[in-house]
């Protein structure tokens, strides 16, 4: 009766409002035949030409745990577990990467996101690289993912339409090797934001620059270089390596000088940012957070190591990550045995173990793009320079579709330019003005061996044989945390980065001039690394790992601030505290203390004590819950949300007179921000304190006062008077959202989950991260999107989860059964004993070999 009762809603909901709304006759049917796949014992999938029969045991989550005798036929069962719990997941992902979203959605996103992230993923490349990966894998990586593509595709074809499918009116697609390279490319390029931290830089110096001020207060304001210790690897070099290389080229020093001399601004009166989100935000932001940690032997006191990782991106209901647990006996390359997740569309464990040794990732932020001013010919528009020879740029046409409402779809025509650099990023980032230099991006590209690699680390028997493989995989920056069943543990950084001879990679560089090309590329076995150290214990956070000072080429600059990565060295740091290790891990992903408080609560306090007493009651109240404030974000603690409404007004008041309005609203939306924020919040001599437009000179303490008076007004006529309702989960609301789940309250009730307690921020370790643009109301956008507990001495106790189930399909039982495990900071078992499996399983599915 509740399937019947949801069909009858969902029928009735989208005949009315939804946009993309087709003849009646889609909901019927949808609501006679609802997708569920659920009511399953056992199954016989008959496969032509498959190798040799596998068998998938389902356990009562629905996670898959197959067991095959050759990988042909393990990926095959894998990619159609994929397609038969996520199939309008990989679709959508697939369109998303290739900048063809409009083609299945339609144009029904009123904010205008969806259009900016479909133009973004098409000029940006993202179709070429997945091209470029997919020409150089080898034969057994091709041979996986045509497995994996082709049990998709079997899926597609047996298993009931997905929802969402009928919906639309459309039907997907055959599911390629290409698609996966599109997936990988997606996450790949989400990872990669420091040219956005360039961009950004530029916006900023050009607008002092036109408004009178200088190039010494932008690099002042917000840094081109960070050592944000302290550090797990490197030890500073006896001279600066970077002391002769000036922060700006002089040669875009003075192009910069004469271009805002023609084009000179006056300050204008700050705006308010635009607030404005959709569910297509969050992929349309670069994002990249995650934590991972390791301990070893003697940290546990068993002698075998322990590692937890939990990848943040974005929150997505079904969420990006899956789980399975995947055995090969007898296969080509050696027997393996693992278990964990990874995300939707890739056919490999990224964060799991082989029982014997355990892995895990975090973005490691390193440099591997830049930014390229290009000089055009006088008269000619159409031609840039380099070394005084003209070129013209390269052009495209990009054509986009887009899905009607009825049927059939409509068509636009971009055209796109390239240099020798890359895409000219002036043509579709809409918030530069047409007088803005022409910018070009360079980035990267080799993928290296990313299957290879993780097939290698399968069939490692420890840290050093892991590592090893891990050199293989430079498709995705990443610091990666390694642990074994003898005790070891390891750190090695995944990424090609290029080495810079002129210029640090934090600025865009002139592109007229050779100097300032890229050198040699250093591979991952040639970055630092490390190997069980005297602290027991090896933990990341985003942060800069590698201490910046102790190489010769600009490995990673700028990092996330060191605030996470802080709380793991206090807690592990002091070593075990008794409870069993998979509690302690479980304690550090449930950990909600931010310490960018306790990095700015000196300042704020001296700021603020004097409102304890003042006039109107609410200030004062205000006051003294922030000010007693230790640090802690709970679900019904106020301080929480007036700390973040008092950072986003600062960042706004101490901005708005810095960089142009549509730079500021960025830096508002962008979480890879804080490093910028955080070197205004937590110093007070920073310049970005005073105020450009008057003669007086504000200091950081009045501003930091009139800016706390404002957000208590602004969180007043938002939440009311009472103080103890302005709660951190009213304040940051946490809703999992389906990509239907904003068309209206009534589908949103069937589809997103929510509001869930918000038990932390965007520098706690329990991730909860937002955007400041709301400057009041700060929706939960990123998270970990699954999470492993791996204790190398007692795998029966590890754990893994999701923010919400293994199927995509909102009507199935299993759309949603993880979401306690993952609130509460426990999982499901990671059962490695096909013994247990077996006897165990809720249902399975057997694919035979059929001629």
């Amino acid at each position: 009766m509740k399937r019947i009762a949801i069909a009858l809603s969902f029928l009735l909901v989208f005949t009315l409002s939804f946009a993309a709304c087709g003849p009646v006759s889609r909901y019927l049917g949808y609501r006679m035949s609802p997708d569920t796949v659920d009511d399953l014992d056992t199954a016989v999938v008959p496969v032509a030409g498959l190798p040799d029969s596998v068998t998938v045991y389902l356990d009562e989550y629905a996670i898959p745990h197959i067991s095959a005798t050759d990988e042909y036929s393990l990926y095959y069962a894998l990619g159609y577990m994929q397609g038969r719990d996520r199939r309008f997941q990989l679709e959508m992902f697939k369109m998303v990467a290739a900048g063809r979203l409009r083609e299945l959605i339609g144009d029904n996103d009123d904010t205008g996101v969806m259009t900016r992230l479909e133009v973004f993923s098409r000029v940006i490349g993202l179709y070429q690289d997945a091209e470029e990966f997919v020409a150089e894998l080898p034969p057994k990586d091709r041979r996986i993912m045509q497995a994996f593509a082709d049990g998709i595709n079997q899926a597609t074809a047996n298993e009931p339409q997905p929802m969402e499918f009928r919906i639309l009116d459309y039907e997907p697609e055959q599911w390629t090797t290409l698609d996966c390279g599109l997936v990988m490319a997606m996450v790949r390029f989400g990872l990669c934001k420091n040219w956005e931290l360039e961009l950004g830089r530029m916006e900023m110096l050009l607008y002092q620059l036109q408004t009178g001020g200088s190039i010494e207060r932008t690099l002042d304001i917000w840094p081109p270089r960070y050592r944000m210790g302290p550090f797990l690897v490197g030890e500073p070099l006896d001279q600066d390596p970077f002391a002769d290389i000036p922060p700006v080229a002089p040669e875009l020093a003075d192009y910069l000088q004469t271009f805002a001399e023609e084009h000179p601004l006056s300050l204008p009166a700050p705006e308010v940012p635009s607030a404005e989100t959709s569910f297509w935000t969050p992929l349309a932001s670069r994002w990249s957070a995650s934590n991972n940690w390791a301990v070893d032997g003697e940290w546990t006191g068993t002698g075998k190591s322990a590692l937890a990782s939990d990848p943040h991106m974005p929150h997505l209901l079904p969420p990006m990550g899956y789980l399975f647990h995947a055995e090969c006996r007898g296969c080509e390359d050696g027997d393996f045995n693992v278990i964990g997740g990874s995300f939707v569309g890739l056919p490999a464990i990224a964060f799991g173990t082989n029982g014997k040794v355990a892995w895990g990732a975090t973005s490691n932020w390193a440099d591997v793009s830049d930014l390229y001013v290009e000089k055009t010919v006088a008269g000619h528009a159409d031609q840039y320079l380099h070394e005084g020879k003209a070129y013209r740029f390269e052009e495209r046409d990009e054509v986009f579709k887009i899905h009607k409402k009825r049927r059939g779809y409509d068509t636009e025509t971009m055209r796109v330019r390239s240099t020798r650099h890359g895409v000219v990023i002036n043509d579709f980032m809409d918030r530069l003005p047409e007088d803005f230099p022409i910018l070009s991006l360079r980035r990267e590209k080799k993928w290296g061996q990313p299957i290879s690699a993780l097939r290698q680390v399968y069939l490692a028997d420890d840290v050093e044989e892991a590592r090893q493989a891990m050199y293989g995989f430079s498709a995705m920056i990443g610091h990666w945390a390694l642990a074994d069943a003898d005790g070891a543990i390891g750190y090695v950084g995944t990424a090609r980065v290029p080495r810079r001879k002129a210029h640090l990679g934090t600025i865009p560089a002139p592109g007229w001039l050779e100097k300032y090309e890229w050198g040699e590329i250093i591979t991952p076995d040639k970055l630092p690394q490390a190997t069980s150290p005297s602290t027991h214990w090896i933990g990341t956070a985003n942060n800069q790992v590698v201490d910046p000072a102790a190489t010769d080429y600009p490995l990673a600059l700028e990092g996330d601030v060191p605030q996470r990565s802080g709380r793991i060295r206090q807690v592990l740091g002091t070593g075990n505290d008794g409870r069993p290790v998979v509690e302690q891990m479980r304690s550090l992903h449930l950990d909600n203390v931010d310490l960018g408080w306790l990095t700015v609560r000196e300042l704020y306090t001296k700021a603020l004590t004097s409102l304890r007493r003042d006039a109107d009651p609410l200030v004062a109240e205000a006051t003294q819950a922030l000010l007693s404030w230790d640090g802690r974000n709970e679900p019904t603690d106020v301080a929480p949300g007036l700390f973040q409404a008092l950072n986003a007004q600062i960042l706004k008041v101490t901005l708005a007179d810095e960089t142009n309005p549509a730079a500021l609203d960025f830096q508002l939306h962008f979480f890879n921000a804080e490093p910028m924020a955080f070197s205004i919040f937590a110093n007070a001599d920073n310049p970005a304190w005073d105020d450009r437009s008057t003669p007086e000179t504000e200091t950081a303490m009045e501003v930091i006062a009139a800016a706390f008076r404002t957000t208590v007004e602004a969180m007043r006529a938002e939440y009311g008077r009472d103080l103890q309702t302005w709660q951190w989960s009213r304040v940051a609301p946490f809703v999992l959202e389906h990509p239907f789940g904003g068309s209206s309250k009534a589908i949103g009730k069937h589809v997103n989950r929510g509001p869930i307690p918000t038990a932390g921020s965007g520098n706690t370790l329990f991730k909860h991260q937002f955007m400041r643009a709301g400057m009041t109301k700060f929706p939960v956008k990123y998270g970990p999107v699954l999470r492993v507990n791996i204790d190398l001495a007692d795998l029966s106790a590890s754990t893994m989860s999701l923010p919400g189930g293994q199927s995509g399909r909102p009507t199935s039982s299993h759309y949603d059964d993880l979401l306690p495990f993952f609130l509460e900071g426990t999982g499901v078992p990671m059962t490695m004993d096909f013994k247990s499996v077996r006897e165990s399983a809720a249902s399975r599915i057997v694919f035979e070999s059929a001629e």
